[in-house]
């Protein structure tokens, strides 16, 4: 769930299946890109308006800081971990194996075995990231366009 690591992985993913003209496997990987960057901008966003303490700083489940989330300490709603790895795998378990949604499970679980996260982090940053990613895998018409302007994404 380290976006420093599956962020490169995906578009790693994404080079190769283009490379060798594998067209499913090329597609997958630039919808979990574009599920990633979506449920980011959505978490890192709330993560900073909900200012909510880990389970590790002591001050139980229900301690929030509004607007207070800048710090590692109380940006733990909703899980980022959780978020990372249910958006890049959702679409690969949809297209090749439901097996595959064992991965994000077990991170979200282990994000609360290691008491970075409360239930409900888990769960929110993964509902985020698994609809995000099911969104990009069904939705079959969007597009990235690089123009003069900028980036461009249509929907």
């Amino acid at each position: 769930g380290e976006k420093k690591y599956i962020a490169p992985a995906t578009f790693a993913t994404w080079v190769i299946g283009t490379a060798i003209k594998d067209e499913r496997l090329s597609t997958t990987a630039l919808n979990a890109g574009k599920a990633l960057i979506t449920a980011a901008i959505l978490t890192e966003g709330t993560k900073i308006i909900a200012g909510r303490s880990r389970p590790d700083m002591n001050k139980g489940n229900m301690h929030f800081d509004a607007f207070g989330g800048t710090s590692n300490e109380t940006k733990s709603f909703p899980s980022g971990h959780a978020f990372v790895s249910w958006a890049v795998f959702t679409p690969f378990a949809e297209e090749y194996s439901k097996w595959i949604y064992v991965i994000p499970a077990s991170v979200s679980f282990a994000r609360m075995y290691r008491n970075r996260h409360w239930f409900s982090d888990v769960v929110l940053g993964g509902g985020i990231g698994y609809f995000a990613g099911l969104y990009f895998h069904k939705r079959k018409n969007q597009r990235i366009l690089f123009n003069g302007n900028g980036i461009v994404i249509k929907f």
